[in-house]
């Protein structure tokens, strides 16, 4: 009997969390559809991403700090992803990402910035560090910054083969958002 009320608790807490993951499934589902009639976006039924507003700390962030800041000012959508020396996955993804960057259409719509995987970055202020936090919380690796509309279209595909997959349809149906 003693062990009655935890497995219990347990019960109840597990199906807590799958109907909460049902719950945030559906809204992302639904954010999805709503984000994909309003940017005119097709063929991404397979691919995990997300467009998301900047806070104004990421913003402030982007606007201050060297290398972003740069980008950001030029008003020109940018892509920011993450160079990882070594990694031979990576590096097709770079390569492939490569053929936009020196593709005259494409590089009059985006701006590319290459980061390396590691290095130490100091902030000012903890205002600094949130909008840094803020920003790498939604673009972790690879995504693209629209600084006039202050959003990101956040990529969470984690696969190097799915992303090189959609970089063609995404770069082409984003060159108008």
């Amino acid at each position: 009997m003693k062990g009655l009320p935890i497995v219990f608790i347990c019960v109840c807490l597990l199906v807590f969390l799958a109907i909460n993951n049902v719950q945030k499934n559906y809204k992302f589902e639904k954010n999805r559809k709503k984000i994909e009639k309003q940017m005119n976006l097709s063929g991404f039924e397979n691919f995990k991403y997300n467009v998301v507003p900047l806070s104004q700390e990421a913003q402030l962030f982007l606007k201050s700090k060297d290398p972003y800041k740069n980008y950001f000012l030029a008003n020109k959508k940018f892509v920011v992803y993450v160079e990882i020396k070594g990694c031979p996955y990576n590096g097709a993804f770079v390569a492939s990402l490569n053929k936009y960057k020196n593709n005259v259409e494409y590089s009059s719509k985006y701006n590319f910035l290459s980061l390396p995987s590691t290095g130490f970055m100091r902030f000012a202020s903890k205002a600094e560090y949130k909008g840094y936090k803020d920003f790498y919380d939604v673009c972790s690796g690879y995504c693209i910054v629209n600084p006039i509309k202050k959003q990101i279209f956040s990529i969470q595909e984690k696969e190097y083969d799915v992303l090189i997959k959609y970089m063609d349809r995404m770069f082409s149906q984003l060159q108008n958002w």
